[in-house]
């Protein structure tokens, strides 16, 4: 089966064929993957349509193992057993006595927190009456869900007199009676159902009030947990280990856009009708503007309530497929495997409903993993889960659920791109690892505020403000910008500065300094998250364009600096993003730019003057090879879908022509990992993160072409010192980027100049000697990377 057949059922020619082959042990293969029973189809269908996709068996092996039906339950728990020790760092009760919540909160961070070396427990609420019997004396009782009634009184009574901390950790928004009007699912209950409800959420809040701290999955249930006045720490949801291991070894890639296209929903119980109805009519409107769109439902969600959708079920003319697929509940590994049955997968909430708000953000990291695009709702958890639409469309309208749709839908390699993005993103961001140490960090912090409060004297010396404060977006890998805001950094430590960091993530601070660490080395300042207000530094240094703009509002008596390294408002297109970018730079703020390109715009179109530094280059890593060596690369081309700015399009259109009258050129890709079929041939070299790597690329290339119409690019310089000759888009200034056109070769925008351009340094080699000769030239007067951060202070007058 073809990719564009991917989410097709195979034909009975198909099934036939394969049958014949006698690969598939069709009732073991059943029995061994629930999932295909829910599916509704064979299991020779499911096989060829799923299976084999995902890299499952077909037989048992001739030494079973366990089937991958069981493999990431995440059920397994590596922690202490019991009356191993009465002594443990953690013991968890699950008041559930095991639910959907379990895996997440309970034996995802035991197991975490047992890999870190703490001696850990966990045990159902149904285990008290034993548990009660036992000299058990953790350090932290952590209780899940659990409801402030007998035998819990007890037990916690018991674990406080032996000196534990009583931890209460809930995931829903279910101790606020306030809050049930804006419960969908509460209505379906019946009445000696929502008595019980009611019953539970008075315990939930009881046993909240007697905690001696909560955790939480997001930071708007934390906040509502703090109004009652308890201290509360967000904990997050995690993917567990074997979760991340089994999609690891599953060799996937989506490329390009399928036919059909599936939309996924995955709903859960019969909980979720108001939910879906927010994407419902733009996912509607937008099948019926596409007949190749499928919906491909799993879950216990009732259709009556939209009749196409229903009627979308069933097959009309021979020949045709249902255009909507419905499946049961699934298990929940089988589940998040069945995602990759689905191009594009929504999740739907109602936004500003206090419920919905609270939940956690699993149907977004869960459908990244599966290296799916998203659209969610744009509540608080989805904005900042996503990194505010980073890793994921966010919709609050009709009409930007539909923008939305037709957007991934019309520029698929792009949403692929991100969709790439995210699963790196969130591997690290909501690992079992991640979020234990959010936990460790939660208790280890309020143990020492508790300690410091009862023992510690009213005198003690407050801890030392540091002299600089610098905002800066999250650190999500080798970025170029993130290296000279680093840099800076080390420059201000080593003038005697004491520096932290004000890092917009949802992430822990531990997690924001081991990247920093690995991508960019170690560095003596402290990092902590931003969220809205800063300490009474002498300085802060705003980096992007969002901090700057948000830290308008920040009560500030120091001196602001704003670094500009690009025009940021060409990053968006003309709206709200584009004039708050613009907004930034007159705020008043002193401030310097990287290069005198960006410079001369802030001049020309704003009026704002400013300092500037040099772009700087790292010769020891950027240099001409040692001896002339081949160069089997006649065109480099910095590839970026997923950046507008860079024109990928346009650069394409070009390079059809080039391959068109000369077949044999040679042509690299570099900068993602995955690129669309553009009709020629080309080399897919990936992204790079190893500088030396990157230098030795460009030492084996002719032409680079690196489009950037929002400053120059740092490539280009890397690419000059390496001996490539650039070509570069035309834009106002340009001239000012490398000393006019004596070396970059500028074109028009258009791909006919593009192709000129290249044709004129490929099959000229005396005119491209020139300009590599006058190119090394121009880079050998540029400053040292260890200049940026010394030229900074200069510029900002700050020692």
């Amino acid at each position: 089966m073809s990719r564009n057949q991917f989410n097709a059922l195979p034909s009975q020619e198909d099934i036939a064929a394969f049958r014949a082959t006698g690969e598939l042990d069709e009732a073991w293969y059943a029995s061994a993957y629930p999932d295909v029973a829910l599916s509704g189809i064979s299991a020779i269908e499911h096989y060829l349509w799923l299976g084999r996709r995902l890299g499952r068996q077909p037989r048992p092996r001739v030494s079973p193992q366990e089937s991958e039906s069981s493999a990431g339950a995440s059920h397994t728990l590596q922690t202490m057993p019991a009356n191993a020790s009465t002594n443990l760092d953690a013991l968890f009760i699950d008041g559930t006595n095991g639910t959907s919540s379990t895996p997440y909160r309970v034996f995802r961070i035991a197991n975490g927190l047992a890999n870190e070396g703490w001696k850990v427990r966990c045990a159902k609420g149904e285990d008290l009456f034993t548990l009660l019997q036992e000299d058990i004396r953790p350090r932290f009782a952590i209780f899940h869900r659990a409801p402030y009634w007998h035998p819990f009184t007890e037990f916690v009574a018991l674990l406080r007199s032996r000196g534990a901390i009583i931890i209460y950790d809930i995931d829903d928004l279910v101790f606020d009676e306030s809050v049930i009007p804006h419960i969908d699912g509460y209505r379906l209950l019946p009445e000696d159902a929502k008595k019980g409800f009611l019953d539970g959420l008075r315990a939930y809040r009881d046993f909240i009030a007697n905690a001696d701290m909560c955790t939480s999955t997001t930071s708007f249930l934390v906040d509502e947990i703090r109004k009652l006045g308890v201290p509360a720490y967000r904990v997050r949801n995690a993917i567990s280990i074997e979760n991340i291991q089994s999609f690891e070894s599953i060799d996937y890639k989506r490329r390009g856009r399928p036919q059909p296209f599936v939309v996924g929903y995955y709903s859960g119980t019969r909980t979720h009708q108001a939910d879906f109805a927010v994407a419902a009519p733009a996912l509607i409107q937008f099948m019926q503007e596409h007949s190749d769109v499928v919906f491909r439902v799993v879950g216990d969600l009732d259709l009556h309530d939209w009749p196409e959708l229903a009627h979308w079920q069933h097959i009309h003319r021979p020949g045709d497929m249902p255009r909507v697929v419905r499946v049961g509940l699934m298990p929940h590994d089988a589940m998040i495997r069945d995602q990759f049955s689905c191009d594009l997968i929504i999740a739907p909430l109602e936004v500003a409903n206090p419920f919905c708000e609270a939940k956690s953000e699993l149907k977004f990291f869960e459908a990244s993993l599966a290296q799916a695009p998203v659209i969610a709702s744009a509540t608080r958890t989805f904005t900042e889960a996503s990194e505010h639409g980073k890793y994921a469309d966010l919709a609050h309208s009709h009409e930007d659920w539909l923008n939305a749709f037709r957007s991934i839908y019309n520029s698929y390699s792009v949403a692929l791109s991100r969709a790439r993005s995210a699963y790196d993103y969130v591997r690290y961001s909501y690992s079992q690892r991640y979020a234990a140490n959010e936990a460790l960090e939660a208790y280890e912090e309020y143990s020492r505020r508790r300690l410091g409060q009862e023992n510690m004297p009213s005198s003690t010396a407050e801890t030392k403000i540091a002299e600089v404060a610098v905002v800066l977006p999250d650190v999500s890998g080798p970025s170029g910008g993130h290296r000279k805001i680093f840099a800076v950094c080390r420059a201000l430590v080593a003038a005697g500065l004491t520096v932290k960091l004000y890092v917009y993530s949802v992430r822990s601070p531990k997690a924001i300094r081991r990247d920093i660490d690995k991508y960019f080395g170690k560095i003596d300042l402290e990092v902590s998250c931003f969220r809205g207000a800063v300490d009474p530094h002498r300085f802060a240094i705003c980096t992007q364009w969002k901090t700057a703009y948000d830290f308008r509002l920040v009560e500030f008596s120091g001196e602001i600096i704003y670094f500009v390294q690009d025009f940021e408002p060409m990053f968006h297109a003309v709206g709200s993003d584009y004039l708050r970018a613009i907004a930034s730079y007159r705020l008043g703020y002193r401030t310097i730019c990287y290069g005198e390109w960006v410079a001369a715009q802030l001049q020309d179109q704003l009026r704002v003057g400013s300092a500037v530094i040099p772009f700087t280059l790292d010769h020891a890593t950027y240099a001409p090879p040692a001896a002339d060596s081949e160069r089997d690369i006649d065109i480099l081309v910095f590839a970026r879908p997923s950046q507008d700015r860079r024109s990928l399009d346009l650069i394409v259109e070009g390079l059809r022509l080039i391959k068109k009258r000369s077949p044999d050129i040679r042509i690299a890709f570099f900068g993602e990992e995955d690129y669309d079929d553009f009709g020629f041939e080309f080399r897919n070299l990936g992204a790079f993160s190893e500088l030396d790597r990157l230098a030795a690329l460009y030492r084996r290339s002719k032409v680079g072409i690196c489009y950037s119409p929002t400053n120059p690019s740092q490539l280009g310089y890397e690419m000059v010192a390496c001996g490539v000759c650039l070509i570069d888009v035309e834009v106002k200034f340009s001239e000012l980027n490398f000393a006019g056109s004596k070396f970059v070769r500028y074109c028009d925008g258009t791909p006919e100049d593009m192709a000129m351009a290249c044709d004129e340094l490929l099959f000229d080699d005396q005119e491209r000697e020139r300009r590599q000769a006058l190119g090394y030239a121009y880079v050998r007067g540029m400053p040292d990377d260890e200049e940026l951060g010394r030229a900074f202070i200069e510029a900002a007058e700050m020692v």
